[in-house]
């Protein structure tokens, strides 16, 4: 048994499905965090409320502090989870071995400014294991930190084994959307990162053409409220507020009902990984609409085979591209919706299998203990 602790925010549903496997393994599961919540089987240690990033003086006051509770907890590694803030905490852990799982945007977005990118890089080369879950993220991870850590490639899976039975008619009924209806789901939060309101505007033009269609958006923990005032605002610029539904925060199970019952799934980030709702989409045989990023064409296309790419990706986020991708996703071909279905499920479950995952994460983990570092 290992005694684990991690740095993170505990809300975040990925934190505590990583934190619940380990607890479930029998590991001595620890949580240092800003933003405390209860993680069943887990020692939560609350750092106090959560402000922006860095917050100066008080920033080093919690770092001292998590040093101290660090050196009392003893623990066998230390594992931060965003490279920003928490990151920092690990690599100043007077302990090793020090593990960080990149999340993305904390080095491809954040990690451009100046000085955080100098903390970054100091960070990075103080760990000794460093994970992403996309290709195009470790490289970037190795030209800023330099030959010294080890990087590993470690997805945010999809288990299998945990998916609930979709019960589309009672997922749609409940979000106001009959059965004559399409449902368009956007399954990222509300922040500028994913580019709600560029999907807004592109489902607008769609609805004109296609009136039967319907998007859903989802709240979660995490909304920004002022970015999602702004997305309110343009569902009312577009006059499509009775086709626009905004979901409240569900359990992961529901989550998963939603995505099952979507005739498509669009997403529109800036900057991105790996994203598990790309996953579980793929794992549902959901007909994806993506802006073009390595790492999302990464998963949709077979490059070795040259075949097409089994969802549509577009390479300019504008209103009427969208909307075409959008119209193309809902008129596919049933052949072709299942050949595209049988083929990403595949691809999940041979790549992206949450418990094998996990199994490898716990064997890094014992190779690190067992050497010190």
């Amino acid at each position: 048994m290992f005694r684990l602790c991690f740095l993170a925010d505990a809300p975040g549903i990925h934190v505590r499905r990583w934190l619940a496997h380990f607890v479930e393994r029998g590991h001595e599961v620890n949580l240092l965090t800003f933003r405390p919540g209860e993680v069943e089987g887990a020692r939560v240690h609350a750092l106090g409320a959560r402000r922006a990033w860095p917050s100066g003086a008080r920033f080093a006051g919690k770092l001292l502090e998590a040093r101290g509770l660090l050196r009392e907890l003893k623990p066998d590694l230390v594992h931060a989870h965003y490279l920003i803030g928490y990151g920092w905490m690990g690599a100043a852990a007077a302990l090793r071995p020090r593990v960080l799982s990149l999340w993305g945007s904390d080095l491809l977005v954040e990690g451009r400014r100046r000085w955080f990118g100098r903390l970054n890089a100091w960070a990075l080369e103080r760990m000794d294991l460093v994970t992403a879950d996309s290709a195009d993220l470790l490289e970037r991870a190795r030209r800023v930190a330099g030959p010294e850590p080890r990087l590993e490639r470690i997805i945010w899976g999809v288990d299998f084994s945990a998916l609930p039975a979709p019960t589309p008619e009672r997922t749609r009924a409940a979000l106001g959307v009959g059965d004559d209806q399409r449902l368009i789901y956007s399954p990222r939060a509300f922040r500028p990162i994913y580019n709600l309101e560029a999907i807004v505007r592109g489902f607008a033009r769609l609805h004109r053409r296609r009136p039967d269609s319907v998007l859903v958006l989802k709240s979660t923990p995490g909304d920004d409220p002022a970015y999602r005032a702004r997305i309110e605002a343009a569902i009312a610029d577009e006059n499509v507020g009775e086709a626009v539904r905004i979901a409240p925060v569900m359990a992961h199970a529901e989550v998963l009902r939603l995505t099952a019952a979507a005739d498509a799934v669009v997403t529109a980030a800036a900057s991105d990984g790996t994203p598990v709702s790309l996953l579980e989409a793929m794992a549902f045989g959901r007909v994806i609409v993506a802006l073009r990023l390595p790492s999302i064409a990464a998963w949709l296309e077979d490059s070795a085979n040259g075949s097409e790419p089994a969802g549509f990706l577009i390479d300019r986020l504008d209103p009427e591209t969208l909307a075409d991708a959008l119209a193309a996703a809902l008129d596919l071909d049933d052949e072709r919706r299942r050949r595209w279905a049988e083929r990403n499920e595949r691809r999940v479950r041979e790549d992206a299998d949450w418990r094998g995952q996990m199994a490898r994460m716990e064997g890094l983990y014992g190779e690190l203990i067992s050497r010190g570092h």
